[in-house]
């Protein structure tokens, strides 16, 4: 399978990929509806790697890498007497992830032209697809009462819009980012557009055009007659802070509220850690490694839980902070001088910072299809300038 027929299906499962998402979460199929679209990938993704076989020219780092992935499974095998589904995704979607990069780095330069349509083209298509899945999310809601947490992937849309200098476009982004409820996408937003004015326009100034965004977006919603209170994604932010505010004082790590504020996401540390040694930190749990913590939601434990939100914890908990801290250091070289090689280069470099900065509020690292092609072209050490 070549690299480009690769990408055209990889389009069509992540367009559909959050519509079908939100009204699986509408019917309550929300595990079917996700694998309608994750096991489709794997066996692409499966069937991809066997065919580009002969393209794996590894370095040291990513050699490395495998060998300590390689090594959680000894670890798992000894942490755990029985064999589950679990082992074979903790290993196959991490050692996936470090394959396809390598693959895509030895396609993507030669693929440039190419790509410089195709991205472009993609960004936009996500974007209108994350708005029609608010738009039904929203229609959906007048049937049925549901939690405000969709998650559009605009950010290669946001940010091929600040390189091409769109104000309104930003705007645009801006809007359908607070409407979709998402606090974690709303700051990986805000951080890459300040590091755009930083790093590429070279604007010191940069609070200014903050400023100028969201007055723009207040303007916007005024003139539509949009009301905060109507909007289940606005009531999700007033509600955080208004709860903020009743209980800043009585914040601890042990705080049912903190456990509230942070969507569950401490009591999945909570549970986790209970289970850790200081060795386990070190080397991890190994694969297949799971928890149980308690969910406020439904009031009651929930067991044989396997990742958290927390990203950094959840892959110190299966392979340890070895491999977390190598891991790391992989991904952020890759990133040295990003902003001086071209559009490709910016767009993916702003988008690997927004990963890593969702990766601290959802465990997103191993099946978001974006984050290798972005690696295969950052971790190549030849320096191409291409024109917007």
């Amino acid at each position: 399978m070549s690299f480009i027929n690769y990408l055209k299906i990889v389009r069509i499962l992540i367009l559909f990929n959050l519509p079908l998402s939100v009204i699986g979460t509408f019917l309550d199929i929300r595990d079917l509806s996700t694998y309608m679209i994750l096991l489709p990938m794997t066996f692409l993704d499966f069937f991809f790697l066997c065919s580009n076989y002969s393209k794996l020219k590894f370095k040291k780092i990513e050699i490395l890498l495998i060998v300590l992935i390689l090594l959680s499974v000894i670890i798992g095998f000894t942490n755990t007497t029985t064999f589950t589904r679990r082992h074979i995704s903790d290993l196959t979607n991490p050692l996936f992830l470090i394959l396809k990069i390598i693959i895509f780095r030895a396609y993507l330069f030669k693929s440039i032209p190419f790509l410089n349509k195709f991205i472009p083209s993609l960004a936009k298509q996500l974007f209108y697809f994350g708005i029609g899945s608010i738009i039904l999310f929203y229609v959906l809601s007048f049937y049925k009462s549901m939690y405000a947490g969709i998650t559009p992937t605009v950010h290669p849309f946001f940010i091929d819009v600040m390189i091409k200098g769109n104000g309104l476009s930003q705007v645009a982004t801006v809007l359908v980012i607070l409407l979709s409820g998402k606090r974690a996408l709303l700051i990986s937003s805000l951080v890459i557009f300040i590091l755009y004015q930083i790093l590429i326009k070279k604007k010191s100034r940069f609070i200014l055009y903050i400023f100028a965004v969201f007055f723009s977006l207040s303007f916007l919603i005024s003139f539509l007659g949009l009301s905060a209170d109507g909007i289940s994604a606005f009531e999700k932010y007033k509600w955080t802070y208004e709860l903020y505010l009743e209980n800043k004082d009585d914040l601890d790590f042990d705080s049912e509220i903190l456990n509230t504020l942070t969507a569950g996401r401490l009591a999945e540390i909570q549970g986790a850690t209970k289970l850790m040694s200081p060795l386990d930190y070190v080397i991890g749990k190994g694969v297949g490694f799971t928890y149980t913590y308690f969910s406020q939601s439904l009031n009651e434990d929930m067991a044989g839980y396997a990742n958290l939100h927390f990203s950094p914890l959840s892959l110190i908990t299966k392979y340890g902070f070895i491999f977390y801290l190598v891991f790391m250091f992989y991904i952020l070289s890759s990133l040295y001088k990003f902003s001086a090689n071209g559009y490709l280069s910016i767009l993916f470099g702003l988008y690997i910072i927004a990963s890593l900065i969702d990766m601290l509020f959802a465990y997103t690292i191993f099946v978001d299809p974006l984050i290798p092609i972005a690696l295969g072209f950052l971790t190549n050490r030849k320096r191409f300038e291409y024109e917007i």
